[in-house]
């Protein structure tokens, strides 16, 4: 996925730890289009305030 591959190098970049972080409580899941999905769930919010805070801390704070 695109945005896991950004978010990485941002949390590389700004030193956070982000072994707790799933993307999945913020993105849909990609499935082949032969697959059946499973049910909407909705996600949380994702915003640049998190991820700066996070920088502060050293750490992913969410979740």
């Amino acid at each position: 996925m695109v945005i896991d591959d950004m978010l990485s190098d941002v949390f590389t970049h700004f030193n956070i730890d982000f072994s707790n972080f799933d993307a999945e409580n913020y993105f849909e899941c990609q499935y082949a289009f032969w697959q059946k999905n499973p049910p909407a769930r909705e996600k949380k919010p994702l915003t640049v305030g998190m991820i700066i805070e996070s920088a502060k801390a050293g750490r992913w704070l969410y979740d």
